[in-house]
């Protein structure tokens, strides 16, 4: 019988073990027998679910920072703007939450000793409460935004 790595279903049926069916199910599905199923299932799908964590684990990082940028640069355009309407209480509080970006992307990029533990970012995402669409329309804007300057 052909190795189920090798079979030209295997991300089909990859997804299926994942998403926890049955066994005996996508073994009749994909005409496989379920003991060779069940052995794709210990030893090899472990090592392709800890890939695919990793790149994803890569794409949240990635994202974060580029979240944290875009922070950054909005609070720098609320400084400008305070600054330049001479309004001193909006630009010292632009100040501060810029100072917290900054002190953030240092602690998070190694650059900045906290005297503790490191900084672990976890899965899952902030703001997860709030849909995709959403946030990124907000990164739009920013981009937006920072684009008009």
């Amino acid at each position: 019988m052909p190795r189920i790595c090798s079979n030209p279903d295997i991300q089909g049926i990859d997804q299926a073990l994942v998403a926890g069916t049955p066994y005996r199910t996508v073994a009749e599905r994909f005409e496989i027998s379920p003991p060779s199923l069940y052995r794709h299932w210990q030893g090899h799908l472990p090592a392709t679910l800890l890939k695919a964590r990793e790149v994803q684990d890569v794409a949240h990082a990635d994202n974060l920072m580029t979240q944290l940028q875009s922070l950054q640069q909005k609070a720098l355009e609320i400084l400008n703007r305070a600054e330049g309407s001479g309004d001193l209480r909006s630009a010292l509080a632009a100040l501060r939450e810029l100072r917290g970006t900054v002190e953030l992307t240092a602690r998070l990029t190694g650059q900045m000793s906290t005297g503790r533990q490191p900084l672990v970012i976890e899965p899952p995402r902030p703001y997860a409460d709030v849909p995709i669409e959403q946030l990124e329309a907000v990164v739009a804007k920013l981009a937006e935004l920072e684009g008009g300057s």
